[in-house]
């Protein structure tokens, strides 16, 4: 119910979940990393969505890290967060899930070229 009240404006679209936090080095690289990937799909039927909890997260960390970048931003309690993990079975982070125009998991632990793999799933 967490995860669909979260994904399901996005319908109709790719979606790219990052579940991540401002204490998380690799996380905020990899955020900072494909700023180019999420120009180039702007204002094509791709939804970047970032998903971090309230105490990985430090509100003055998390508003400064994310005031200049694009997609759509969650920063919910850490029981809403920890039920997620659960959800996903996933412990370490940045960790990436991919949803088809439909809202369906197409992959709960991606770790594909991004650029290549959203190429092809807006083609199918």
């Amino acid at each position: 119910d967490i995860f669909r009240r979260i994904v399901d404006p996005y319908k109709g679209k790719i979606v790219f979940v990052d579940f991540w936090a401002t204490s998380c080095g690799p996380c905020r690289a990899g955020i900072n990393g494909m700023k180019s990937v999420r120009e180039k799909f702007k204002n094509r039927d791709v939804a970047f969505v970032f998903i971090t909890d309230e105490k990985s997260s430090p509100l003055e960390a998390y508003d400064a890290f994310m005031k200049d970048v694009e997609g759509y931003k969650y920063r919910i309690p850490e029981s809403d967060y920890n039920y997620l993990r659960e959800l996903f079975h996933f412990d370490g982070i940045p960790r990436y899930v991919i949803l088809d125009r439909e809202g369906k998991v197409l992959d709960d632990n991606y770790n594909g070229t991004l650029e290549v793999d959203l190429e092809r799933l807006l083609k199918e």
